[in-house]
């Protein structure tokens, strides 16, 4: 049981962590596919809140397994030239 309680209460502790960062990185977040999400979620999501841009939400077979460095090619592969454009002008 004690083991449980520490995995649950690290747990808590990284997704508080995640959601200070998540509101740090707002108008970021809107604008990127997250990975974590599946491609309903993301789907649904972007089709309320951003109906005029497109990702893509399929990912190829290589991009199952995700490992250090690799999902920041994913995170460029999923971006479109919109959503390239925007992330330039507000930087």
């Amino acid at each position: 049981m004690n083991g449980n309680k520490s995995i649950s209460r690290n747990n808590e502790i990284l997704s508080q962590i995640l959601q200070k960062e998540a509101r740090m990185n707002r108008s970021c977040n809107n604008r990127l596919p997250s990975l974590y999400q599946s491609a309903r979620t993301q789907r649904n999501h972007i089709m309320t809140n951003q109906p005029y841009k497109q990702f893509r939400l399929t990912r190829y077979k290589n991009e199952s397994k995700i490992f250090g460095m690799q999902i920041l090619d994913i995170k460029k592969k999923q971006l479109t030239s919109t959503t390239l454009h925007t992330l330039d002008e507000t930087l």
